[in-house]
């Protein structure tokens, strides 16, 4: 179980009207792979109550022949019921009804000196927090300056400051269904990287991460004066 913290643990099958099971997952970013030594498993929760989980900061796991170097993993943030946490203590309130999810999600950390190196730049992502997985699509719907970019890429050479604009939406938009953008998290970059709604302002010589994360919907058709933009 990890770090998960809760007051009890019963099977899911002691489940009742009530009561919700949790279920427990760590993944590695990007593929979504299992993480060895990670929350994970399953717990049972009343639904309304509010819950806390923690993740560790870092798993370890020791070098398997023929790799002579071991591995280090760094949390990087919670996706729990499509939420997006970013500390490794999330705490939250238990829907009143659907199943549950909870996934903390993990990148590998180098640990060779071999580490680095390269051009600066933006490497970025397109994150479901409603469907917990990497999107095959860039997030980016802009750069400026426009040199930095070459689209359709994921990366932007950051060898000047560069502001990077998600899209509003990914793929396509109906009256029923679409893609819709949340936010934008950074992770492994300078403190000086500002957000702003959809942009994201990265200064010369930085290489972090950038997640954007979007929400995908689907409702039952409505009458809808101003489409593709009303949901």
């Amino acid at each position: 179980m990890g770090a998960a913290l809760f007051m009890f643990m019963p099977t899911p099958a002691q489940a009742g009207p009530l009561s919700a099971v949790v279920a427990l997952g760590s993944k590695l970013f990007p593929t979504g792979t299992p993480v060895p030594g990670g929350v994970s498993g399953s717990v049972l929760a009343l639904r309304g109550s509010s819950v806390t989980l923690e993740a560790p900061q870092y798993l370890y796991q020791p070098a398997i022949p023929p790799a002579t170097s071991p591995m280090v993993y760094e949390f990087m943030f919670w996706d729990v019921h499509t939420t997006l946490i970013a500390t490794e203590r999330a705490k939250f309130t238990v829907p009143s009804s659907g199943p549950v999810l909870a996934t903390a999600w993990y990148l590998p950390v180098c640990v060779t000196s071999s580490c680095g190196g390269g051009t600066s730049a933006v490497t970025t992502w397109a994150f479901s927090l409603t469907n917990y997985k990497v999107l095959p699509d860039t997030p980016i719907g802009l750069v400026s300056p426009a040199a930095a970019w070459t689209s359709p890429s994921t990366s932007v050479s950051t060898a000047t400051a560069v502001d990077i604009t998600a899209q509003s939406y990914l793929g396509t938009e109906t009256s029923t269904s679409g893609t819709v953008f949340s936010s934008w998290f950074v992770f492994g970059g300078a403190k000086t990287v500002t957000i702003s709604g959809l942009d994201l302002n990265v200064p010369a010589g930085e290489s972090p991460y950038a997640i954007a994360f979007y929400y995908q919907y689907t409702h039952t058709p409505i009458i809808c004066i101003g489409f593709p933009h009303c949901i």
